[in-house]
């Protein structure tokens, strides 16, 4: 769905999603908010778009079976997984777990048209798991089908704790799983720690398309190496990516610019370390996600605590910023920026956008300095910033309600149109528009992208009629206007096209149009514009709500038409005289306007001549200042 915004100006310009040229530079508006949840706690971690156009959510749950959560918990946390159409609507939840704590982190689809859902575990087998935990936190796999249906489970781990924060496809129908590990040699680690007790080491385990285990691999120094994400890397194999507090020791071959610093490990497909870099400044520096780039390198995106040194040329603006570092395929770094305000801003998720830029989400509890453009809604929002190809801001937006919201996630949709997903504990406030279930639920937004085209929209009307609804648009100039598709809904998120009128392709003169919807299905009916150019570029209008009348008020012109079949000419005749001068529009069987006229209400009886049309039904009705007719229903015969 998709919906038009007005300018204030003295015409009303059309904007649009473009379906051949998507335009990022502008601040895209919010087209709706769902949540989903139960009386617990709800947070969502992985995203991926389904081939339906929906999105499929997985998270970690503690709600039983209310909300609109259909299955009672396993144990403490579980796998939740939820599945939604194109417009946000919930098809199908599901919930995989133990008997202690499991969450999921991420979701990929798999070549044979299935889902892998991995996260941790620390439940025996019990439950949805088939297999005791090797320490106490494994990495935990899930393989189901399109509608929710486990196919097999499989955990990896160590004698201690392992906690997975991603997951890739293979070449091969198998998957690359990625985190961190406290173990030493145990279980499926078969190499030793680098750094001393209680610190992790990156892990990352590959396996086939069966779950079996093929290999593993163990990157670390003497201090905390957290691995939070990978990404294929150009010319073949695995781009590895985290935060570091080791210093120069183990498979670090720099020394540290701080406490924590950026940390990426390029590997072959086999797990074979081909080199390691880091980036950071004097303070900590947190890596949370990366995304590959058209150019073969990447944007590698976190928060950051230092001031200018290092690698970082700006200073920090409030307590933590957003730190974005772009390299080449080879790791050289090509520029860094940071965006924030004098709190807590910081990055979840990036990708790279359809226009070449780049795509942040993340959240904030900043005021409206620095970066940030707008008041705060609660006390953490959800925060999106837009960049070019070259890191320069285009825009930013907050979203959140009267209490705390976290973006977790991003995706963009092939039309140009974003997806949100994170966490919300508000309330109907703000941008939030239903109440929250519980403690937390996962809440999800979809952003459109908007771009003005070269048509004036002056006025657009839709309004009941005894029989249907007329819907009345006038244009005062066109540019390349192929046609408006008309598009009705019941709830003015799902619309269906229920009829086409050609434009009047490039004009500098006003235009008006109408369309007659015969006989809705329903009491209430809402409808908009598709507007549609030759090049393949659409808009759509704003949103017309229309309440079907049961009777004609005889307010409206009251008038007759006869002779009922009619062939070369009909009658209209007037309930009373009125002043002035009328016009009489009829419409086609496909509620197309065809034949105007202008006709004087000073008599009752008006003749009309209809020679020139073809044969067919027509409805006809009468407009005037301040008034309209019913339709009448007439045949023409030849």
């Amino acid at each position: 769905m998709k919906s038009i915004h007005r300018l204030l100006c003295a015409t009303l310009a059309f904007f649009l999603t473009s379906g051949s040229s998507p335009v990022s530079a502008q601040v895209p508006t919010k087209m709706w908010d769902v949540r989903f949840g139960g009386s617990k706690f709800d947070v969502p971690d992985g995203i991926i778009e389904t081939p339906d156009n929906g999105i499929m959510i997985a998270g970690v749950s503690a709600s039983n079976n209310d909300g609109n959560k259909s299955q009672i918990s396993q144990g403490l946390y579980d796998f939740w997984v939820v599945k939604t159409d194109a417009n946000g609507n919930m098809q199908w939840d599901k919930r995989f777990g133990g008997t202690d704590d499991d969450g999921a982190y991420d979701i990929q689809q798999t070549g044979d048209g299935n889902y892998l859902i991995s996260g941790y575990s620390a439940s025996p087998a019990n439950g949805d798991k088939s297999e005791n935990t090797r320490g106490n936190k494994d990495f935990w796999a899930i393989k189901i089908s399109p509608d929710g249906n486990k196919i097999w489970d499989h955990c990896y781990g160590g004698n201690k704790g392992e906690v997975l924060r991603g997951a890739l496809p293979a070449s091969d129908g198998g998957f690359l799983l990625a985190g961190y590990s406290f173990s030493g040699i145990s279980g499926d680690k078969t190499q030793p720690k680098n750094g001393p007790e209680g610190t992790a080491d990156y892990w990352i385990i590959k396996i086939d398309a069966h779950g079996v285990k093929l290999w593993d691999r163990s990157f670390g120094g003497d201090g905390e190496d957290e691995l939070t994400a990978l990404a294929p890397a150009s010319h073949g194999g695995y781009l590895l990516a985290g935060s570091s507090a080791s210093s120069h020791s183990g498979d670090h071959t720099q020394p540290s610019q701080g406490m924590n610093d950026f940390w990426i490990i390029k590997i072959d497909s086999l797990g074979n370390k081909l080199w390691d870099l880091r980036y950071g400044g004097s303070n900590d520096d947190f890596l949370i996600e990366l995304t590959k780039s058209n150019d073969g390198g990447y944007l590698l995106g976190g928060y950051s605590f230092s001031e200018i040194g290092g690698d970082k040329s700006q200073d920090c603006l409030g307590q933590s910023d957003v730190w974005m570092v772009k390299i080449d395929s080879n790791g050289v770094k090509q520029w860094d920026v940071r965006f924030g305000a004098s709190k807590m801003d910081r990055s979840r998720s990036v990708i790279q956008t359809l226009d070449g830029g780049y795509f942040i989400g993340g959240y904030t509890n900043s005021l409206q300095e620095g970066d940030i453009s707008e008041q705060s809604r609660g006390v953490y929002d959800s925060w999106v910033i837009k960049l070019d190809a070259n890191g320069a801001k285009q825009w930013e937006k907050r979203y959140g309600g009267d209490a705390d919201d976290y973006c977790h996630l991003v995706t963009q949709y092939s039309d140009g149109d974003y997806i949100l997903v994170g966490h919300s504990q508000s309330g109907v406030s703000g941008d939030k528009s239903q109440t929250c279930f519980g403690s937390d639920d996962y809440w999800m937004l979809k952003l459109e992208l908007i771009v003005s085209l070269p048509i004036g929209l002056s006025q657009f009307e839709a309004y009941p009629q005894k029989s249907g609804a007329i819907l009345d648009w006038t244009t005062l100039s066109e540019n390349s206007n192929n046609y408006f598709a008309i598009q009705r809904s019941p709830d003015a998120k799902t619309f269906d096209s229920i009829g086409m009128v050609p434009g009047a392709g490039t004009s500098s003169a006003a235009h008006d149009y109408s369309y007659f919807d015969e006989n809705p299905p329903l009491q209430t009916v809402y409808y908009r514009l598709k507007q549609v150019d030759h090049d393949g570029g659409y808009a759509f209008s704003d949103i017309k709500a229309v309440k079907l009348q049961s009777g004609l008020s005889c307010q409206s012109v009251c008038c007759s038409v006869y002779p009922n079949p009619a062939s070369h000419y009909m009658i209209i005749e007037f309930a009373e005289v009125l002043n002035g001068e009328g016009v009489l529009e009829m419409y086609n069987a496909s509620g197309q306007l065809v034949f105007t006229s202008a006709i004087p209400l000073t008599s009752l009886k008006q003749q009309i001549d209809i020679s020139q049309l073809p044969a067919g039904i027509y409805s006809v009705r009468i407009k005037s200042p301040g008034r309209i007719s019913a339709f009448h229903k007439i045949l023409i015969n030849k």
